[in-house]
């Protein structure tokens, strides 16, 4: 477990995670960090724009 993460628990008065919770946490992130990168791009301007999503929306509607 990295060192500056029990400084902060030490540092805060808070109880040390054990190996199981940083490992828990490690999957986590692992697992949603996609989730979170599509969403970045979903709700950002510099990717997005009008009509993204209605490719096919537009040629069913003929």
């Amino acid at each position: 477990m990295p060192e500056e993460l029990l400084n902060v628990t030490n540092g805060l008065g808070l109880e040390r995670i054990t190996p199981m919770d940083h490992a828990i946490i490690k999957e986590y992130i692992r697992i949603t960090e996609n989730l979170a990168n599509a969403l970045d791009i979903l709700q950002g301007e510099k990717y997005m724009y009008q009509g993204v999503f209605s490719k096919n929306d537009s040629q069913n509607e003929s």
